[in-house]
Parts: C-alpha cells; structure tokens; sequence
C-alpha cells in the first residue's frame, strides 16, 4: 500500500516538473503567434 503511494506520487511530481518545464516553452509559442498575427494584419 505505501509503495503505491509512493509510487502515485513519483508520478504525480515528474508530471509537475515536466508541465514546468514546458510552460516557458508554450508562452514563448503564444508570443510568436501573437506577433506574427499583428504583423499579419498590417501588411
């Protein structure tokens, strides 16, 4: 029973740290887009 707590919360932090590391990535994605729309609408 522990063991499957233990194991539960392994995964639960390497998940955590994952969605950590992406979320510069997915803002720095977001950015992008943003500014290519608005260069996209002036021309």
């Amino acid at each position: 029973m522990v063991w499957l707590l233990v194991e539960i919360v392994e995964t639960v932090l390497d998940i955590a740290f994952w969605v950590f590391d992406a979320v510069p990535t997915l803002i720095g994605i977001a950015l992008v887009v943003m500014i290519a729309l608005r260069l996209a609408d002036r021309i």
